[in-house]
């Protein structure tokens, strides 16, 4: 029964307690990410197995992840239509994908 009101105290002071409050910088850093600081939106790409191969076989070939080929791939069609290069792996603001 103890443990159970121990659990059920935290769990009170959790709800009255601020987002962000007594969070270690990691968490703090979690908790801005989820609130915007840092605002992403996901795409699905289907591929068929062919090329789905094809590329991650280059992305290992130049220790990069797919993702980082994708997002370089945008940034070329960017470019093609004139459009500046803005796309970024997350973490990697502002960083070209490319490795070379």
């Amino acid at each position: 029964m103890a443990k159970a009101a121990k659990l059920i105290s935290a769990l009170d002071k959790l709800k009255h307690q601020k987002p962000g409050a007594d969070a270690t910088p990691a968490v703090a850093a979690q908790s801005a990410a989820r609130d915007g600081a840092d605002k992403r939106k996901g795409l699905i790409v289907r591929l068929n197995t062919p090329a789905w191969a094809q590329l991650k076989t280059l992305a290992i070939e130049h220790e990069l992840s797919a993702h980082d080929l994708l997002i370089e791939g945008i940034n070329l069609i960017f470019q093609k239509y004139e459009k500046p290069p803005i796309a970024s792996s997350p973490g990697k603001a502002g960083r070209p994908a490319t490795k070379r």
